[in-house]
């Protein structure tokens, strides 16, 4: 009988562990992790694809490309399980989309994200492949970024523009980003984020191009903001020749 109860007890934390185990298992698919609607938990499937080592670079891409081309076209709106939000003046699908950017650019390999953007339709998903292949250094893309920075409707996809070109570490982008320290686009903050920066709005494209300036060895200085501006965001710049 003895025998028996711990025979049955065997048995069942036998089953325990292989059912826990095949559970983790099934829960850590990064790939699988990526289509949640969790938020957290595409960011950490996200960081786990770029991280393994025994996935191929091409279908990390191609699963990151996949994820970045599905908040585009069906943006985070909310995500109650982050307490903190993202913090910073962008929407949470921008965050979300840097998130996926940062690990893209992260995993590496130019010549297969260059093959992507040749292939790729989504007008939108090419601008963010322009911007991690100025992140890795691919000076072939300087024009596209210029472009991007001088002709884009979005304030965010013109500003990640200006944000790269001072990484890109190339003089020829100067005119633009001199020009760009006048971009009349902003946008208007939420309760939240107004009370934090403690403005109404904030130029984030002329903020980009002004920390690029200065990267690119450019003498620029800030302006005394606004009569009754407390924000960085809302100050105006000017080249010092």
């Amino acid at each position: 009988m003895k025998r028996r109860y711990y025979t049955i007890c065997g048995l069942l934390l036998i089953l325990t562990v292989t059912l826990g185990l095949s559970g983790l298992t099934e829960n850590d698919d990064p790939f699988e992790k990526l289509q949640s609607e969790t938020c957290l938990e595409r960011f950490d499937a996200a960081r786990m694809l770029a991280e393994d080592e025994t996935i191929p670079p091409t279908l990390k891409i191609e699963a990151l490309i996949g994820a970045l081309r599905s908040e585009i076209e069906n943006p985070t709106l909310r995500a109650p399980q982050i307490v903190r939000g993202p913090g910073d003046p962008y929407t949470l699908s921008e965050f979300v989309r840097g998130r996926y950017r940062y690990h893209l650019k992260n995993i590496g390999e130019p010549e297969i994200l260059k093959d992507f953007l040749r292939r790729e339709t989504n007008d939108t998903v090419r601008k963010e492949l322009i911007i991690v292949l100025g992140l890795l250094k691919e000076k072939e893309v300087l024009p596209q970024l210029i472009e991007l920075l001088e002709k884009d409707k979005s304030d965010y996809i013109r500003s990640e523009a200006a944000d790269v070109l001072g990484n890109l570490g190339d003089k020829k982008a100067i005119p633009a980003l001199k020009k760009a320290l006048n971009d009349p686009l902003f946008r208007t903050l939420n309760d939240y984020n107004r009370r934090r920066f403690r403005s109404d709005k904030i130029y984030l494209v002329r903020f980009k191009a002004f920390l690029s300036l200065r990267r690119l060895g450019v003498k620029v200085r800030q302006i005394t903001p606004p009569p009754g501006s407390q924000s960085y965001f809302e100050w105006e710049y000017e080249v010092i020749e």
